[in-house]
């Protein structure tokens, strides 16, 4: 029970924070406040961040024996519409990772 505890305080947390980057920054408008003035500067200095957390989701969700999908399900559509592209370029290497994996399954 506590991990499923963790990963619903962490998806929640990542919510949180996507939806905040979202709202208050890539609105168009210059971020105003100082705490999206900093979160805006520290993803332009991460700017893989949102990524690889996106990454890993998905990773859980595909690849791993995991009861509460449904509590990552909206991080992940947070993070999805910070940025189609991301999205886009993950679901692509998801693919791909894929397709070697049932080709060297196949071929074994």
């Amino acid at each position: 029970m506590p991990a499923f505890l963790a990963y619903q305080n962490c998806a929640s947390a990542v919510d949180n924070l996507a939806a905040y980057y979202f709202n208050n920054i890539t609105i168009g408008e210059a971020p105003t406040s100082p705490a999206a003035i900093n979160l805006a500067r520290h993803i332009a200095d991460c700017p893989n961040l949102f990524p690889e957390i996106l990454k890993t989701l998905f990773e859980i969700v595909l690849f791993e024996d995991c009861g509460n999908q449904w509590s990552l399900s909206r991080p992940m559509l947070s993070l999805t519409i910070i940025s189609e592209q991301i999205f886009s370029d993950l679901k692509a290497q998801i693919f791909g990772f894929t397709a070697i994996i049932l080709k060297s399954d196949a071929s074994a």
